[in-house]
């Protein structure tokens, strides 16, 4: 560090500086350009002092990917907003009980998708990957979170079976963030690409 006096060395500061972050931001090297994700993240310190620390995350997805491809990584911690704001996990309150929630989670499960509709979802997300301002479309697990949201989009409005309007609402939320666009796209686009590949995917017509 250039500044020695503003360095802390201390122990204990430094816990307490680590526990005062909510979040973290892991940069990664995509093809010579920075990739940069907020992450949740937990730590362990062990007898002579050294931090691991854990960033959540799949077992697969492409931060997995550019990790394997490139080892070398960069991370900070944000403290910045939580010092402005207070926690707002101080804040949260229990809406319903683990059982409650664990049974909620079953009933969304057993939401038909019908074949005309399965195939949609996969023709929605296949449209990222064929889009000439998407450098890199959604993956399988795009597919597999889009039909996951749409049975619980469902079950919110009271079916037991999802319709192509469940699909389409919910899309933007599950593919913007996912989406790696054209250098040649208008920053910040994710959203009106979603719409238009809506507007260019026919959804099917149920009865």
């Amino acid at each position: 560090m250039r500044r020695k006096d503003r360095e802390i060395t201390d122990p204990e500061k430094i816990r307490q500086i680590i526990d005062g972050c909510h979040c973290c931001r892991l940069g990664l090297c995509d093809q010579g350009r920075a990739y940069l994700v907020p992450l949740n993240f937990g730590y362990a310190q062990d007898e002579s002092g050294q931090y691991t620390f854990y960033f959540h995350g799949a077992k697969e997805g492409r931060k997995i990917d550019l990790m394997r491809r490139d080892r070398w990584a960069a991370f900070e911690m944000d403290m910045v907003r939580r010092k402005q704001e207070g926690n707002p996990l101080d804040k949260v309150q229990q809406v319903m009980s683990l059982t409650d929630l664990e049974a909620l989670r079953d009933q969304c499960a057993q939401v038909h998708v019908s074949d005309p509709v399965l195939e949609y979802i996969v023709r929605l997300v296949g449209a990222t990957r064929n889009h000439p301002s998407i450098l890199q479309g959604g993956s399988p697990r795009a597919t597999l979170a889009l039909t996951a949201m749409s049975r619980a989009a469902a079950l919110v409005q009271g079916r037991d079976y999802v319709v192509p309007e469940d699909v389409r609402h919910i899309y933007p939320d599950v593919i913007v963030h996912r989406l790696l666009l054209s250098p040649k796209a208008e920053p910040g686009s994710g959203d009106k690409l979603a719409a238009s590949i809506l507007k260019t995917v026919p959804a099917p017509q149920i009865r």
